[in-house]
């Protein structure tokens, strides 16, 4: 009985030892658990920043983007833009139509810049000649033709036929061969 006693209460010192021993592990998962917890409340806080930040960005970036613009637009936008004097040496229709272009983007409106090569035929013979002009899409899809130093715009298309008839409508008649035009956005 005696070594009974001594083996039970070597057994109860064992289980107590392993319940402190259990003890200090839980309190070490404790420590764990509110460390995870407490990084878990840093992330959360984090994100939630992130998210502002993404809905900030967000806004910014729609206001930068650049738009179509309306007709009425467009009226405001070319009776508001500063047109210099033209001068064959200094400030031609190339100034003009990128001046409208870079006045139009930072006003937010999507406007294109035209640069144009065609032949006049002129009393039997050819001569080439150039020309700069800007171009858009409407709010309504339609695409409209812009001379920056008429400061007037026509409706038309996208297309080599609408242009030479613009070209011959800003030259007064003359007979028209489109030979290039590059359109750069």
């Amino acid at each position: 009985m005696l070594n009974r006693n001594i083996a039970l209460e070597a057994e109860k010192k064992n289980l107590l030892d392993e319940l402190g021993l259990e003890k200090g592990r839980g309190k070490n998962l404790d420590m764990i658990l509110l460390q995870y917890s407490l990084e878990l409340v840093d992330l959360r806080n984090k994100n939630s920043e992130l998210e502002k930040n993404v809905f900030s960005l967000k806004s910014s970036i729609e206001k930068l983007s650049l738009r179509r613009p309306t007709e009425s637009d467009l009226r405001s936008l070319l009776f508001e833009f500063p047109r210099r004097t033209y001068d064959e040496q200094v400030y031609v229709c190339i100034h003009f139509s990128w001046d409208l272009k870079q006045f139009s983007r930072i006003r937010g409106y999507n406007i294109s810049f035209i640069v144009v090569n065609y032949e006049v035929l002129n009393t039997g013979s050819v001569v080439g000649r150039g020309h700069a002009l800007n171009g858009a899409y409407l709010s309504d899809g339609s695409w409209v033709w812009i001379e920056p130093q008429a400061g007037t715009f026509i409706r038309g298309s996208l297309s080599s036929s609408s242009l030479s008839m613009v070209l011959k409508n800003t030259f007064y008649g003359q007979v028209i061969i489109l030979t290039h035009f590059v359109v750069v956005w």
